[in-house]
């Protein structure tokens, strides 16, 4: 732990916004500011208690935080994160304790794994510094919270199962709930494959697997996860009832397989500490950050072992199935159901090669001379194939590789050393952990360097990490920038790209949901899951700008015969243009007798709605809709979202609402169900029955993993519990490995 903080001190010394300020694409605002941290801040800000709300529907077709699992809108485990967040005003600062928290526990996790199954600590602790500061765990991790924020529970939930005992099965229960609730779905798989190759590893150690599960730390450890995933189960089951609203839209390929996202197998496993990538040029500058390092000596290591006597190990043969299965999960299509950009389960191989290599080093070494240089001809190809991809970093490439060198010298003499033998060289064991920690720091430098290529060609759009504070690190800081704050608009940005973020700052709207942080919601966002009916009305990007697509001027036939348009229907009672905004969007406004014009604000026109919306409601047809008592808030967990007073006469009405439609909308009048339904598969529409005078309508939001929250939750808790109680049946705490034949060290070394 001590390691981790003081690599993260150094860090933090270097590149003072690296959690916050995209490190793997150089760009002034990233995922984690635009989208991640300003959202989870603002349903940390805006949480009953520490209920957080669901959906915001001035945040438009962005604003239903259950649709994305990223925000852990459903999950009480990230509640006490929002919590937390949301106390905080300087964000940086929020950054690295977050970064502190979560790659101490990673670290912690993979050294408790490793020293579980047999890793002496000299070899278990630069290991785990190495999986809990590897490249795409950091790199990658840093621009995508979720990559942070899972990778523990991954990790504490293996050592939960190797711990055979009744802290083990809760502590494995809990972290499959933080596991499938942590918005990393690409971690899941390999959590399930984790306890199925437990599971049937226990069975041919027993017999049969029904002969394996007699025993009581297996069954309660399954019980317990299983208990974890159903407490995760209100998540899945709001987002798999989104059905044809929600989605993020990819582009048609020809093949059905764009190449997008995935990596070249060879990279995937020779690794390095230097290797970029490259192939395909996928992900535009992405290809900067050196995602393939871990541990630096794990893939050399693996050359010193005697792998018929390793295999022994139910934990190393583990590790195998796991790291195999992720090298070949990397080759899947760009885009498999839900599933995109398969590179990112690099992150397995990062988090268990280090674990791998370790404890079948420690069971089973060979150390002979043609092992060492096998050994050394790893290193040597992993320095090749990194200069093969990015020959421009040639010199950093011949750091990383004397880096390694030095290393796996290290390496050889304390693994020489032996067991039980006492630390034979403080100094081997020394250098092994400061090579352990080099890493990190050699891919920042090669991310220096590539920063300076850019910025010279890009000198308005790219910054590095130490600079950029003139953008704003402080809630106040964005406030006193923003076009408004604490209110609902609409804005019309058709430049997202083309204006650079600092003009951006200054003109007061900035990219995704970074406006949240000043309270202002502009009818947009930033987010994986998009209301599809919204969006392709309003052509909007991936960062909340706009293409010029004809569908908002499309029109829509109003209840009496005028002709509206859809921005009259989508938007608020105030509206903001771009200077790039067509000049047809532009003479709409002008000339509607729906709108007045504003003037100018900054660089943005804008526009007021002669006569304001009475909440939400942006028409009637057969209806009066009161102006009293209206409510019109965010959805919350079991609350009204919308409350009006309505009125028809002798026959039916209906109220269109500026609200995207969800799946699991229920409204009601005086307390009886009425239908709710998608208004041009966009909005929200309320059918009224005739003959209401002075009814209470009412809105809220309940679909399936809402309404069945509270119970789910407390059904998984006592899964939780009751697999504890299990496991606690008998005392089991032994040994999780069978006894591998101690090695004889000097005859080790002898040539073959």
């Amino acid at each position: 732990m001590l390691a981790q903080l003081t690599v993260l001190g150094l860090l933090k010394l270097l590149a003072p916004r690296f959690f916050v300020a995209e490190p793997t694409r150089l760009a002034w605002f990233s995922d984690v500011q635009a989208q991640f941290m300003p959202v989870m801040w603002w349903m940390g800000r805006n949480g009953q208690g520490t209920v957080p709300p669901l959906v915001d529907p001035d945040v438009g077709g962005n604003g239903n935080f259950t649709a994305d699992m990223q925000y852990g809108a459903l999950d009480p485990l990230h509640w006490a994160l929002l919590e937390v967040l949301s106390r905080f005003d300087d964000l940086v600062l929020f950054s690295w304790v977050f970064a502190a928290g979560t790659v101490t526990a990673t670290g912690l996790g993979a050294l408790l794994v490793a020293q579980r199954a047999g890793a002496r600590g000299v070899l278990a602790v630069p290991a785990a510094l190495g999986a809990a500061t590897s490249g795409f765990f950091l790199f990658f991790g840093g621009d995508w919270w979720p990559v942070l924020w899972t990778a523990p529970f991954f990790l504490l939930g293996w050592y939960g199962l190797l711990r055979r005992d009744v802290r083990g099965a809760l502590l494995a229960g809990l972290c499959t709930w933080g596991l499938v609730n942590g918005g990393n779905i690409y971690l899941v798989p390999f959590g399930v494959l984790l306890l199925v190759t437990v599971v049937v590893l226990e069975g041919r150690a027993h017999g049969s697997v029904r002969a394996a599960v007699r025993q009581p730390w297996l069954r309660g450890s399954v019980l317990a996860m299983a208990g974890g995933a159903v407490a995760a189960s209100p998540t899945l089951l709001t987002v798999a009832g989104l059905g044809e609203f929600a989605g993020r839209p990819v582009d048609a390929s020809l093949m059905g397989n764009s190449g997008f996202g995935v990596p070249n197998l060879l990279d995937v496993l020779v690794g390095g500490a230097s290797m970029h990538a490259i192939a395909n040029d996928w992900m535009g500058v992405v290809q900067q950050t050196p995602a393939f390092s871990t541990f630096v000596v794990a893939l050399p290591a693996l050359a010193l072992v005697d792998w018929r006597r390793a295999v022994r190990s139910p934990v190393v043969v583990t590790a195998l199935v796991l790291c195999v299965s992720a090298a070949a999960a990397t080759q899947l299509p760009s885009v498999l159901g839900d599933l995109r950009i398969p590179f990112r389960y690099v992150l397995v191989l990062a988090l268990v090669l280090p674990v791998l290599a370790v404890v079948a080093l420690s069971l089973a070494p060979q150390l002979t001379r043609r092992r060492v240089q096998v050994a050394a001809g790893i290193v040597l190809l992993q320095g090749a194939v990194a200069w093969s991809r990015s020959p421009a970093l040639a010199w950093w490439h011949l750091l990383a590789v004397a880096v390694a060198a030095v290393a796996l010298v290290a390496l050889t003499v304390v693994a020489a050393a032996g067991p039980g033998r006492g630390l034979r060289s403080p100094l081997a064991a020394g250098v092994l952990l400061l090579a352990a920690a080099a890493p990190v720091f050699l891919g920042y430098g090669q991310l220096a360097d590539m920063h300076g290529r850019i910025q010279a060609q890009y000198p308005e759009q790219y910054r590095f990490q130490g600079e950029g504070y003139d953008l704003g690190t402080t809630v106040e800081d964005f406030r006193g920038r923003a076009l408004a704050t604490d209110t609902a608009v609409t804005v019309l940005q058709y430049d997202s790209f083309d204006v650079p973020p600092d003009q951006r700052a200054e003109a007061g709207v900035l990219f995704g949901d970074a406006n949240l942080l000043a309270g202002l919601r502009t009818g947009t966002g930033y987010s994986a899951v998009k209301h599809l009916g919204t969006q392709t009305l309003e052509c909007r990007g991936p960062v909340a700008g706009l293409d010029s697509c004809p569908d908002l001027l499309r029109t829509v036939p109003a209840p009496d015969g005028t002709s509206l348009v859809w921005l009259d229907v989508l938007a608020a009672d105030r509206v903001y243009a771009s200077p790039a905004t067509p000049a047809a969007v532009l003479e709409h406004l002008d000339t509607s007798p729906l709108w007045a014009a504003g003037g100018a604000d900054r660089t943005y026109r804008t526009w007021t709605r002669v006569t304001p919306l009475t909440g939400r409601v942006t028409w009637s047809a057969g209806t009066s809709v009161g102006t009293e008592g209206v409510l019109s808030t965010f959805a919350r967990l079991g609350e009204d979202q919308e409350r009006y007073t309505v009125s028809t006469g002798d026959a039916a009405g209906s109220v269109v609402l500026r609200v995207p439609y969800w799946p699991g909308y229920e409204a009601s009048v005086d307390g009886e169900q009425v239908p709710v339904r998608a208004f041009g598969g966009a909005l929200v529409e309320v059918d009224l029955p005739a003959g209401l005078d002075a009814a209470q309508l009412t809105l809220r939001y309940a679909p399936t993993g809402v309404r069945l929250f509270w119970p789910l939750l407390g059904l998984g808790a006592l899964g939780v519990a009751a697999g504890g109680l299990l496991a606690a049946g008998r005392r089991t705490g032994t040994p999780p490995l069978p006894p591998v034949p101690a090695p004889g060290y000097p005859a080790s070394r002898r040539r073959r």
